[in-house]
């Protein structure tokens, strides 16, 4: 075999190679997606998260979903159950792992007296809430929280009442992340780490030119 076809023969390995770990993220996500939504009680919140963003579904930079998460959030803030729901429900069809969308439908949901309705949303928020916690103590890079998200920051740091006082892009050992300097409900400051690469991944891949 010629050089120029050893050569071709290893290009068409490594797309078919591209194009099956694709189809392989692909099925996965869709497998996790179907049990998250048919048993959110037993799901591995992360792997779930992780598998979303190796989907061709995922964009963290979604200018479509942020403006529904906007409006979402001035219903819900308006007391407008109705509204909220709706937005919500349009941002999980297309983002099943938006933490802010499962909230807002367990607390409507709750207002209006649909538990059964509210209680796959609790549960899918506060697991999804649960494997960024669990995903480091954002102490230091090295154990920086995981996100696939901005919002995920805002959620986690809302959750452990830190109150962002600025913020800054870092980077070590290859790996990308946000350093936030938080103060505390006591009035302290101290500095939280997230891990960005996977939203630092997707924004590359949109500025690659095709």
């Amino acid at each position: 075999m010629s050089g120029k076809s050893l050569a071709g023969a290893a290009v068409i390995g490594v797309a078919l190679l591209v194009i099956t770990a694709a189809h392989l993220a692909a099925a996965g996500y869709e497998d996790l997606l179907a049990q998250a939504k048919r048993d959110p009680a037993g799901m591995d919140f992360g792997a779930l998260r992780y598998a979303y963003a190796e989907s061709a579904s995922y964009d963290p930079y979604d200018s479509a979903e942020a403006e529904l998460r906007s409006a979402m959030m001035k219903a819900f803030s308006a007391s407008d159950c109705a509204n909220a729901i709706k937005s919500a429900q349009s941002i999980i069809e297309k983002n099943y792992v938006h933490i802010d969308a499962h909230a807002t439908l367990d607390v409507c949901y709750g207002r209006l007296d649909q538990p059964e309705q509210a209680k796959p949303h609790e549960l899918m928020a506060r697991g999804l809430l649960g494997s960024i916690m669990k995903s480091g103590d954002g102490k230091s890079p090295k154990t920086a929280f995981v996100v696939i998200s901005l919002a995920e920051e805002y959620n986690l740091m809302t959750v452990l009442v830190l109150k962002k006082v600025r913020q800054a892009l870092i980077q070590a050992d290859g790996h990308r992340y946000d350093r936030f300097t938080v103060e505390s409900k006591t009035g302290g400051t101290d500095s939280v780490f997230f891990n960005i690469d996977r939203l630092f991944g997707s924004l590359e891949q949109k500025l690659t030119p095709r």
